[in-house]
């Protein structure tokens, strides 16, 4: 049986549009945009409108923008829709996706999202978009299908090729590029980088670029970059060598700029270089070349000399023989050609080895000597204890930079017992500075009066009990004792006033001061008596006056009166 089956196409495929309004991501279709059908190639492609300016006025256009997709099983992609997939316009931003089979490996549910970085000082994003993957049926059949994710770093055009880009210290490496170049290929082939101009108020443009690389033997080689600013982005090319591709397996780079006083370095990344078949990487040398020519033109001349003296003995037989004479003749003849074309060739031969030394020396003109090679720095140790750097040369010497590390002051305090700063250094021993310039050093007096007292660096005194006499008194206050009360002067007792006004001497009259029971004498002298707090009775003397012979019995105040 025979079926035959008829394929109409009724009208291509339809650019599909999404549009981003506010931080959303709409398009003009019903339900989930889809993406293509799984293993899909290069069928769809998704145009993306976004406003140009944000309300802040930040222009996006002068940003890299980058399509994020997370696919089914949780992985994400990144593409950069830089080049032809981007066109400006005075409102707005059209970003164009070729969806290609890295997009459509796996069916189901994904998500989209963009995001535009290389702002001076800012970084934008949208909201996630939900999409699909079509499944479809594992068809094998003789004709292998041809991946071709977009543009390929294979092609012809390099102008065409998706470039590396710098997005927030991050190389993002295209998928493409991921199998970057062949063990041991040599300027085949050129890669674009593309970096944001400007970070953190620095123009990078004014700054040298380098693309530090390491290859999976550990072999080092920085390959200078050269710079061409185009509004907010930077462009440069690398063109992959040897050392780079002398080892198959990770190549990782890191992109390196840096300037007088500035130093600013991506994170690193890595790249493959695909196994050579062969194995071991070849490095080409020149002498086995010189060798080969000096070999021929020794050749050439043993073949000279031979035919020399194949002439020779043709001669001698000819002398010896007339009848062969004209053949020897003609060998001699044949062998003296013979001998002047190897002498020919042999002076051929080594005018093209003296080209060849010529063109080695002038090649070799210029480039670094094994002697000047060996100064270089291998590797670069650093001993924390002591703070001395180590730099080994490839020619095995070394030498030494102290940075004193190790006498930085950590810590310091204050020693109060010998008025001393400690300083802890970092090697753990302390150097000890005098403070004696600085400081005064203060102690309390004591008298018979004052008694002093220096706590937590303060000095307080205080007047001794009964220390004090009248002429420790003011001379004012001593005037104004001696107005209110004068020793044996008569109506003493009327200048003292009680607080009801009334004199002692009115209260003496009356009788207010008499007790109940006892006798009323006269006194010598002046006394002045009050009750304290505690209950005590306080007898006050003038100076220069006996004390009354007052006592206490059995609870009652006695005056002892002289017989």
């Amino acid at each position: 049986m025979t079926v035959c089956l008829r394929l109409l196409i009724l009208e291509g495929s339809k650019e599909m549009r999404i549009q981003v309004r506010g931080r959303a991501l709409e398009w003009d279709g019903e339900g989930w945009p889809v993406l293509g059908v799984q293993g899909d190639s290069g069928v769809e492609e998704v145009c993306f409108t976004v406003p140009r300016y944000t309300s802040r006025g930040v222009d996006l256009s002068e940003g890299i923008a980058y399509l994020g997709l997370e696919q089914k099983d949780g992985s994400t992609l990144a593409f950069a829709l830089t080049g032809e997939a981007k066109e400006i316009s005075e409102k707005e931003i059209r970003y164009r996706w070729l969806v290609g089979q890295e997009a459509t490996s796996q069916p189901g549910l994904a998500r989209l999202a963009l995001k535009i970085s290389g702002l001076e000082g800012e970084l934008w994003h949208t909201e996630p978009m939900h999409a699909t993957i079509s499944a479809t049926l594992p068809i094998e059949g003789p004709q292998p299908a041809v991946y071709r994710a977009g543009p390929s770093l294979r092609i012809a055009q390099p102008e065409q090729e998706p470039p590396i880009t710098v997005s927030e210290r991050s190389l993002v490496i295209p998928r493409e590029l991921q199998n970057i170049a062949v063990q041991n290929d040599r300027n085949s082939e050129t890669v674009t980088l593309l970096c944001p101009r400007y970070f953190d108020g620095h123009d990078l443009s004014g700054y040298s670029f380098y693309l530090r690389t390491v290859n999976s033997a550990g072999g080092y080689d920085p390959v200078s970059l050269t710079p061409r600013a185009s509004g907010t982005e930077i462009q440069m090319e690398w063109t992959l060598r040897p050392p780079q591709t002398s080892y198959n397996g990770r190549l990782l780079i890191q992109l390196w700029v840096t300037g007088r006083d500035f130093d600013w370095q991506t994170a690193e990344a890595s790249v493959n270089i695909i196994r050579q078949i062969g194995g071991e990487p070849v490095i080409p040398v020149t002498p086995p070349v010189i060798d080969e020519l000096l070999k021929q033109v020794s050749e050439y001349a043993s073949s000279a000399s031979q035919s020399a003296g194949e002439a020779a003995s043709s001669a001698a037989d000819a002398s010896d023989s007339a009848d062969r004479a004209e053949a020897a003749a003609s060998n001699a003849a044949q062998s003296a050609a013979n001998a002047r074309d190897s002498e020919i060739n042999a002076k051929k031969s080594e005018t093209a080895a003296a080209g060849s030394l010529t063109d080695i020396e002038t090649g070799l003109a210029g480039k670094l000597s094994l002697a000047d090679a060996g100064q270089l720095i291998q590797s670069v140790t650093l001993d924390p204890l002591s703070g001395v750097f180590t730099f080994t040369r490839y020619d095995g010497t070394s030498f030494a930079i102290d940075t004193a590390l190790e006498r930085t002051v950590v810590n310091f305090q204050y020693d109060a017992s010998s008025n001393e700063l400690v300083l802890l250094l970092e090697d753990g021993t302390e150097q000890r500075i005098s403070m004696a310039a600085f400081t005064n050093i203060y102690t309390g007096g004591e008298s018979a009066t004052i008694s002093t007292e220096v706590r937590d660096g303060v000095i307080t005194g205080a007047v001794r009990g009964g220390s004090l006499g009248t002429h420790h008194l003011s001379g004012q206050l001593q005037d104004t004792i001696n107005g209110k009360i004068t020793a044996n002067a008569p109506n003493n007792a009327s200048q003292v006033l009680f607080s009801d006004g009334k004199s002692m001497q009115e209260k003496l009259d009356s009788g207010e001061l008499n007790g109940k029971d006892g006798v009323s004498a006269a006194i010598k002298g002046f006394y002045y008596m009050r009750v304290d707090a505690n209950g005590d009775l306080i007898v006050g003397v003038a100076d220069q006056e006996e004390p009354p012979p007052l006592s206490i019995r059995d609870g009652y105040l006695v005056y002892t009166l002289e017989d």
